[in-house]
């Protein structure tokens, strides 16, 4: 079972969004992907650390980077496949991914997601958290959940979308910027946000 709920935050969004995640929950990210024997993983003990948070670094939302997240006390199980070591769900069941996505240098904003391929109570509880979060946060419109600098970017113009290539039709519709009051649904941002 998938459940995944998606979003578009640019980064001072998703600092709010992983700080109040992180207030009650603590975490690590390891970026997903296979990787040569050799090779330094990403890994960060919160995603605040994670450098390019809040920027697109594909031109699909499906090819931005995505991270494992787990419970700090929680180890990440890595396989091997043909050579490379490849860190993904499939063997751990206890997790969810986070794909922050953003805004892309082309001035794009594409959606990010946080997304499960599994239903454990540990993956369920996470799920839950940034969830919860994410209704608190963010204004939902259509399928997404919208944060309240992105709300203000899609207001002035700015593409939301899941590709750069995508046709119009794939944005999220102009038609309702005329309904969103610019910061609804905004709550007060974490002590911790950097500029």
């Amino acid at each position: 079972m998938t459940m995944q709920t998606p979003f578009f935050m640019n980064r001072a969004d998703l600092i709010d969004l992983l700080c109040a995640v992180e207030k009650v929950e603590t975490l690590t990210y390891v970026r997903c992907g296979a990787f040569v024997e050799d090779e330094d993983i990403d890994r960060f003990e919160t995603g605040l650390d994670i450098p390019w948070l809040g920027k697109a670094t594909k031109d699909r939302s499906s090819g931005c980077d995505t991270f494992l997240v787990v419970p700090r006390d929680v180890d990440v199980a890595l396989r091997r496949v043909h050579g490379r070591v490849v860190v993904d769900q499939l063997v751990n069941p206890d997790s969810v991914t986070f794909t922050g996505a953003g805004m892309h240098r082309s001035g794009v904003m594409l959606f990010g997601r946080v997304a499960t391929a599994y239903s454990s109570p540990l993956t369920r509880r996470l799920m839950n958290r940034f969830r919860s979060v994410l209704r608190r946060q963010c204004k939902r419109i259509k399928a997404f959940y919208v944060g309240p600098e992105a709300e203000k970017l899609w207001l002035g113009g700015t593409r939301l979308t899941v590709a750069l290539q995508s046709a119009p039709e794939f944005d999220l519709s102009a038609t309702w910027r005329l309904l969103s009051p610019v910061g609804a649904g905004n709550v007060a941002p974490c002590a911790s946000r950097s500029p």
